[in-house]
């Protein structure tokens, strides 16, 4: 049986854009951690600008469909799937909430599995796994 997580892509106003069902290694040291990795030094615009630098995502829906292909592009059939907006219960193990603000660092909340054990950017994200080993 694999480690079943959601992940919930949020704007400022509490919008989700997408839930994201893992099947398989939904844990904190391995989606959690490639979560962090899609973030790290990502920039949330609105409105690409001309000298575009860096990775960056054209607010929260640009940012959605981004992830889905990044994390999809591990498992091309079956593993990652969408699901619609607002599923609660798909017997996760862990819950990630990706909060998304233009001009604002991402924050990655973890629910385990309905209370918050971890909610800050992604150079916190990493040193929280460092100590949960």
């Amino acid at each position: 049986m694999g480690t079943r997580s959601l992940t919930r892509v949020i704007d400022k106003d509490n919008q989700e854009y997408v839930t994201i069902y893992r099947q398989l290694d939904g844990y904190p040291d391995a989606h959690g951690l490639q979560l962090a990795e899609f973030l790290e030094g990502r920039k949330i615009v609105n409105g690409i600008p001309i000298k575009s630098t860096g990775i960056m995502s054209n607010g929260p829906g640009d940012l959605a469909a981004q992830l889905v292909a990044f994390l999809k592009d591990e498992f091309p059939v079956g593993g990652i799937y969408i699901e619609p907006a607002g599923t609660k219960d798909a017997c996760q193990d862990f819950e990630y909430l990706l909060y998304i603000e233009e001009g604002k660092e991402p924050i990655i909340e973890v629910l385990d599995p309905n209370e918050s054990c971890f909610k800050g950017n992604v150079e916190k994200y990493y040193k929280w796994q460092e100590e949960y080993k």
